[in-house]
């Protein structure tokens, strides 16, 4: 178990770091506005923070540290079908973003895991829609951050012309 914990600690170091050092190319910036209001500024604080965390765990795991086990979690399989609908939901919600827009991607997305997840009721269903909406206002309205607009918005714009 040490090497797993050891290996899935690394890659997520490895992989937020060439996500910080490739963002520039991922995610336009908007020139003559403020750093902390481009679209990629909280992204990259929170892609810094998994690999020095993930560092960080890689190392501890290497030099011995006792590994985290849950008790309840302790003798169970892992639902793979579950990580897998999850995984593709990701892939999409990159795609989604772009078409749609940051929001309803994020409900796709949010409501899609709920839902592979078997955990879709009525209220955490509700609770995503609220947060997802209070997170987008934030974001929009008291921090000013850009967000591209959605590619259906310049289709159906040039469809009216």
């Amino acid at each position: 178990m040490r090497p797993i914990a050891i290996a899935f600690c690394a890659t997520l170091a490895i992989v937020a770091a060439l996500l910080v050092a490739f963002q520039s190319t991922l995610v336009p910036g908007v020139a003559g506005e403020a750093y902390y209001r481009q679209p990629a500024f909280f992204p990259i604080i929170t892609l810094v923070l998994v690999a020095a965390i993930g560092a960080l765990g890689a190392v501890r795991y290497a030099l011995g540290a006792r590994l985290l086990e849950d008790d309840e979690l302790a003798g169970t399989t892992p639902h793979v079908a579950t990580l897998l609908a999850v995984a593709v939901l990701f892939a999409l919600y990159i795609g989604l973003a772009k078409m749609f827009g940051y929001l309803a991607a994020t409900l796709v997305f949010a409501i899609g895991a709920l839902v592979a997840s078997r955990s879709a009721d009525t209220r955490s269903v509700v609770a995503m829609v609220i947060c997802a909406l209070l997170l987008y206002l934030v974001f929009r309205v008291y921090l000013d951050v850009w967000f591209p607009e959605p590619l259906v918005l310049d289709w159906l714009g040039s469809r009216n012309d």
